[in-house]
């Protein structure tokens, strides 16, 4: 039995309904494997409002209830994305808030959890959106719009961000996390191991960064080939490919 799983960038969306049914699969497979579920992120691929919750939101509740009914717990960060999740949706949901970054004590081991996001520091546009949209009185501010301008809004989102990905390189720095401000933050929580998303390219790469050794975990998006990081105290933190209801090391 695994201690803890950790996904992120499932993109939810009632117009995809494979990555739905990947989900769907990755929780009955979950209930056998794990102890707790972390979601760092873009669990949803938009989210406007906790009173825009219909039967897609509510039938992802009910997936994640399935886990607590069997004690294992289910704690999300918010992403790029879903930062505007609320009390709603978690209660609905017995997912429990985590702030971004944060540090995990799990048996034996600390790691830096964070979805990514605020350390694309070169990526100025996203930085300014970030500093515009994630204090508390502005995020009001935007909840407090009629339903329909928000769903408007997200729904122009939505196809910018298709149009993004089909015309620019992802991989490009630009889009990518600035290693030394994350290390250097690292190093403040005396952490040495850290697992984030947002960039979509799974990875596990080692670093010695000043005398210390950084092991470093990247999720997966959900699209085509979903990885997940799961952590065993016999075997430490794994990378592993999640297909056909099952897992590759």
């Amino acid at each position: 039995m695994n201690e803890a799983v950790f996904i992120s960038d499932l993109h939810l969306h009632p117009n995809e309904p494979e990555i739905t049914q990947r989900f769907v699969d990755f929780i009955t497979w979950a209930k056998q494997n794990t102890q707790a579920l972390y979601i760092l992120g873009d669990f949803f691929h938009v989210w406007v409002g906790d009173d825009l919750i219909a039967d897609f939101e509510i039938s992802i509740a009910k997936q994640l209830l399935e886990l607590h009914a069997l004690n294992i717990p289910v704690y999300f960060m918010p992403g790029n994305r879903d930062f505007l999740l609320g009390d709603k949706f978690l209660k609905l949901a017995k997912m429990h808030l985590l702030p971004d970054p944060c540090v995990l004590s799990l048996k034996g081991i600390r790691i830096f959890l964070t979805h990514g996001d605020a350390y694309c520091l070169h990526d100025k546009a996203h930085q300014f959106l970030r500093r515009l949209t994630r204090p508390t009185l502005l995020k009001s501010i935007f909840l407090a719009f009629p339903k329909t301008i928000r769903a408007s809004i997200v729904h122009r989102v939505r196809n910018l961000s298709r149009d993004k990905k089909i015309n620019t390189n992802s991989h490009h720095q630009k889009y990518q996390v600035v290693k030394e401000k994350l290390f250097q933050d690292m190093q403040k929580h005396q952490v040495n191991h850290v697992i984030y998303g947002h960039v979509h390219h799974p990875q596990h790469n080692q670093h010695l960064w000043k005398n210390r050794h950084i092991n470093e975990f990247i999720l997966s998006d959900w699209e085509q080939n979903p990885h997940f990081v799961y952590y065993n105290v016999n075997k430490g933190l794994i990378l592993s490919l999640f297909f056909n209801g099952d897992v590759n090391n």
